[in-house]
Parts: structure tokens; sequence; C-alpha cells
């Protein structure tokens, strides 16, 4: 019975983990799909903004995990969600990509550094517009790689799996593809 119940589980997983997402956390762009590739050396971390947020809903999500998809040479080294009021309708100076994490604010960014929330355990309060920044460190001397990102959340009455389709290439400029 209990290996029955696992099988169920591990299918439910990897059918949430081959779609984008389940519940409501929406990025702002719905046709969203991104590769990132950055330049670092072996133990050099880099900063990526791969997603705008909002929360469509009236109540607060919570974030409870996010991991990397499959990382290969890579890891994780932080993340956080700041608010990006940007121009009110999904867009906004947001991080890009930048050496080192935490990133520095740079002039004429729209986020609202003071607001920062560590994951897990951040809040996304409704109808606010939030960038996810995460750092990832370079662990071997070839290409590293995350095929996509895993975000597990909860509203007060749910709980959500959402797979954010992102990949994540660390290494020489050129091994960027």
């Amino acid at each position: 019975m209990l290996m029955l119940m696992l099988m169920a589980v591990s299918a439910t997983i990897a059918s949430c983990l081959a779609a984008p997402g389940t519940g409501p956390l929406a990025n702002t762009d719905p046709g969203f799909s991104i590769g990132i590739c950055g330049p670092a050396g072996v133990g050099e971390s880099v900063s990526f903004g791969p997603a705008n947020w909002i929360n469509p809903t009236a109540e607060p999500l919570t974030i409870d995990y996010l991991g990397l998809v499959d990382p290969d040479g890579v890891e994780l080294v932080g993340a956080f969600v700041v608010p990006n009021p940007g121009d009110g309708h999904g867009g906004g100076a947001g991080i890009g990509a930048s050496h080192g994490f935490p990133p520095e604010p740079y002039e004429g960014d729209t986020l609202s550094w003071d607001e920062q929330q560590s994951l897990p355990g951040a809040v996304l309060p409704p109808q606010v517009q939030m960038d996810l920044v995460i750092g990832v460190r370079h662990t071997r001397r070839d290409q590293g790689s995350a095929s996509s990102l895993l975000v597990l959340y909860h509203s007060p009455s749910e709980n959500f799996i959402y797979r954010l389709p992102a990949r994540i290439e660390l290494g020489s400029a050129a091994g960027c593809s």
C-alpha cells in the first residue's frame, strides 16, 4: 500500500514538473520562457531576475520552497522577492543578470529594495508586482546548468506547485547556447 502511495505521489509531482504550474501565481508575461546564461568561474555566483510575478488573487500567497530542477554543476545560493511597481502593467526595470549575490541596486531600477523578502517564507500580497531574484553558484570547471525552477507555495486554503520555465547555464561566455 505504501509503495502504491509513493508511486502516485511521484506521478503527481512528475506531471506537475512537466506543466508550467498550478494555482494562481502568474508571471506578468503569460508566454514567458527564458534561457539565462552567464559567464562565471568555479565558485563564482551570478544573480538573475528570472520572473516578474503578480498575485492576482485577493489572498496572500506564501512561497514555501524554491529549488533548481536538474542542477548539474550549479547550486542555488539564495533567493528573494522584491516589489517592482514598474509601470503598473507588468513592466519596469528588474535586475537582469549581475555578478555576485545579492545584486547591488543600480540607477534607474524600479525595485523597492527595502521591502525585499527572503525565500522561503516570502509573502506575495494580492495584486502586487514582485520580482524574483536568485543567486546561482558555478561549482565545476565546465558548463553548469539547471533545466528550470521549482516553486512550492500556498494560499490560506490550498497548496500549489509551479515550474518556472527558466533554463540556467553558467560557465564561459563561449559555452552559452
